[in-house]
């Protein structure tokens, strides 16, 4: 189980069964497919009001991927001052292969900007980040401490400031 907190930023992106899904608190999420995919926890609020973080829940499965992206990424703007936009992004990510590494991810992505840029200026900084859920392997302790508090028991990441 994933526990990440929302502070207004962009949406993190599935890779489930092949199907890329923008998760979101609004009524539903959509694939790169453009279809509705399932259903969410409301709006992206938390009990402190609209300006506080927002915890949500996943049950990652094997083989998930999460995709996840700074603004500069689908806020880039061609000549033509079009933003590369979510469609776009989802449309990126779909063209990566099944098998693809979250290395191969990232670069589809990458490869996906630089062609609708055509050579435009870039304005903001583009960070990306994907990761693969490989599961808990057999003699695995379940607990892992890293650089900067982050722990994850049983699946369920904790990150401490």
């Amino acid at each position: 189980m994933l526990v990440y907190a929302d502070g207004g930023s962009h949406r993190p992106v599935l890779r489930r069964d092949g199907n890329w899904t923008v998760l979101q608190s609004e009524d539903a999420a959509r694939n790169s497919e453009g279809q509705t995919t399932m259903d969410s926890s409301g709006p992206n609020r938390s009990k402190n009001g609209p300006e506080s973080p927002a915890d949500h829940t996943i049950q990652l499965k094997l083989d998930d991927m999460l995709f996840l992206y700074t603004d500069g990424a689908v806020e880039y703007r061609n000549a033509q001052d079009e933003r590369f936009g979510e469609d776009r992004l989802l449309g990126a990510l779909g063209g990566a292969p099944a098998d693809a590494s979250p290395e191969s991810v990232i670069s589809c992505v990458s490869s996906g900007i630089a062609s609708f840029a055509k050579g435009a200026e870039q304005t903001d900084d583009i960070t990306m980040l994907c990761l693969k859920y490989n599961g808990i392997q057999a003699g695995d302790s379940g607990v892992l401490v890293g650089d900067g508090g982050v722990q994850a028991e049983d699946g369920v990441m904790l990150i401490e400031d």
